[in-house]
């Protein structure tokens, strides 16, 4: 038997996966001069105009999911009559996560028959996208609920997410980092080297000066701990609105790795995401090593 697999949209994922009716994504919200729309308003052929308002000085937030929101979408997955594997938001980023696993919890009291297990990425963006990929992967594989659901959730741990952004503008509203630090280092043009950590937090690992050391960084981080093994046909890279950077980041892994290219998937950052870390990021998803 089959399964249904639901994500939230914290994720990345190309909009081919989105459509399919058993791949299900739980909506959040920006906020934009006051007004709320939902994220997927700015979907991947209007991410430019969202970067662009970003660009001209207007400041978006995040909504996380409402009750009734993430209740409508598991009620879906839940009348589908598979069992259901969902691919969460870090709980240390989003308070999604503990949402969602209530809901299942309360709703699955209403079809005992039907199990579900909830992952906790301890990811976003690409993080969360490429173990979306792989549960469809399994799932098209014929793996069931049980395989799928044990390979994802020793992937987590092996989940590696490297990025860099324009500016540490939209960091510091965030809480990310202290205001006097943030504009010191971008008028001395040095840009940080981020990871999530394996508890899921958000973290500055380093920094180099200038825009294309940290694109070389990004590379560099990818041939010191990818496993090609485990990473296999998918390497994901997204970026707020900078596809020129991130082809470039594409071209450099190719070039110094055995990775093909035609399993390099380059994706626009959401608005979700891209509320938080801005136009001009660029960020690295694969499975290896983690530090």
């Amino acid at each position: 038997m089959s399964f249904t697999i639901v994500t939230d949209a914290g994720s990345a994922l190309d909009l081919r996966v989105l459509e399919q009716e058993d791949f299900l994504v739980i909506p959040m919200s920006v906020i934009i001069d006051n007004e709320e729309y939902p994220y997927s308003m700015f979907d991947d052929t209007r991410s430019h105009e969202f970067f662009e308002l970003l660009r001209s000085g207007k400041i978006s937030k995040t909504s996380q999911p409402n009750k009734m929101q993430v209740t409508e979408v598991l009620s879906k997955a839940f009348s589908l009559g598979k069992d259901i594997i969902y691919i969460g938001f870090s709980d240390k980023l989003s308070g999604t996560f503990d949402l969602t696993e209530e809901t299942f919890k309360e709703l699955s009291q209403e079809h005992p028959s039907i199990r579900y297990t909830v992952i906790n990425t301890k990811a976003a963006s690409g993080g969360m996208g490429i173990l979306g990929y792989k549960a469809l992967k399994f799932r098209n594989e014929g793996l069931s609920f049980d395989e799928a659901s044990d390979k994802l959730k020793e992937l987590v741990h092996h989940t590696c997410h490297w990025f860099t952004v324009e500016n540490m503008e939209t960091l510091r509203r965030g809480g990310r980092i202290g205001f006097i630090k943030s504009k010191a280092v971008d008028a001395l043009n040095i840009k940080p080297i981020l990871t999530v950590e394996a508890d899921g937090t958000l973290n500055a690992r380093e920094t180099v000066r200038g825009r294309k050391r940290s694109i070389v960084a990004l590379s560099d981080k990818f041939t010191e701990y990818a496993d090609l093994d485990l990473t296999g046909d998918k390497v994901i890279i997204c970026h707020g609105d900078c596809a020129d950077e991130a082809q470039k980041l594409k071209d450099f892994i190719c070039d110094s790795t055995d990775m093909k290219a035609e399993n390099i998937e380059l994706i626009s950052i959401g608005p979700i995401i891209g509320s938080h870390t801005g136009p001009g990021s660029v960020a690295l998803f694969f499975f290896g090593n983690k530090i």
